[in-house]
């Protein structure tokens, strides 16, 4: 299977909001995700993945590329277990961020760097309206992502010789959970003025 490929035919079939407001708090230097304002995005899945049970796609999930998970993301994310997409998105997010300092040569210009940046954004929108709903799930999905990357292994980028690379992008994390609470009302508010839910 090229990986590439089908997750080009993943990207193009998760439809992007018509409309965007002002976003959520992010780390100083981050570059604001924006919020959507209209209807839920819906993905559609190509072959083969699709025959794939979502069960075995977790279970062998260590063993595959950052790309991976975040077409796991977006499966949950159709079947409707939206905490469960919220959480491989992340891990996803994490493994191909640390990955990509470690190998600027490979990624740098690449078009898998460009399917990735895309299917952040077009893939993180539909997630993120959905996690900053809930701040304190939100804090504790990040929490479990890092503990999860912790205790399993990354065949694809061993952990090992990263250690430097992955200790970066998982202070940025922290980061960013840490800013959900410094920001939580404002958050709160500008969901509010969006039409969006707190829950």
């Amino acid at each position: 299977m090229n990986i590439w490929r089908l997750l080009r035919t993943v990207l193009l079939g998760v439809l992007l909001y018509s409309g965007f407001c002002a976003t959520v708090a992010q780390p100083p230097g981050d570059k604001p995700a924006p919020e959507p304002v209209t209807e839920t995005a819906q993905v559609t899945e190509p072959e083969p993945l699709g025959d794939v049970p979502t069960a075995e796609l977790i279970a062998g999930i260590t063993k595959q590329e950052p790309a991976y998970y975040y077409l796991l993301a977006a499966r949950l994310l159709k079947e409707g277990r939206r905490d469960d997409a919220v959480f491989w998105y992340y891990a996803g997010q994490l493994r191909w961020r640390y990955y990509a300092l470690a190998n600027p040569e490979k990624v740098s210009g690449s078009e898998a760097s460009a399917l990735m940046g895309a299917f952040h954004h077009s893939l993180g929108t539909p997630i993120n309206e959905y996690a900053y709903g809930d701040l304190e799930k939100y804090r504790q999905t990040i929490a479990d992502v890092i503990r999860w990357d912790e205790e399993n292994p990354n065949e694809y980028c061993p952990k090992e010789g990263v250690q430097k690379e992955r200790a970066e992008v998982l202070d940025g994390l922290r980061q960013l959970s840490q800013s959900t609470i410094d920001n939580a009302d404002e958050i709160r508010k500008t969901r509010t003025a969006n039409g969006l839910e707190n829950r």
